[in-house]
């Protein structure tokens, strides 16, 4: 997946509440990720969609407090599970 190669990720995030739940079945690596792009996406919440946002693999793994390559792992999972989507 070569989107996942670059500094910046950019998603739709879909719904009005996260299915934490859901997620995190996937991996606490996901629920970490998605929690975090879920909440700036929220606040950018202008379209119908629920808005965007555009974080860097470096960025999430900073305030996550976990590694870039466990970053990737988690979009990776969020993508193939339908929960986020590449713009």
């Amino acid at each position: 997946m070569g989107v996942l190669r670059r500094t910046q990720v950019a998603v739709k995030l879909k719904g009005s509440c996260p299915p934490m739940e859901e997620v995190l079945r996937l991996g606490s690596e996901c629920g970490l990720v998605y929690g975090l792009m879920w909440e700036t996406a929220y606040k950018d919440s202008y379209k119908s969609f629920g808005g965007t946002t555009s974080w860097s693999v470096k960025g999430i793994a900073d305030v996550c407090s976990i590694g870039k390559a466990t970053v990737i792992k988690g979009l990776k999972k969020l993508m193939d599970a339908g929960f986020i989507q590449h713009e």
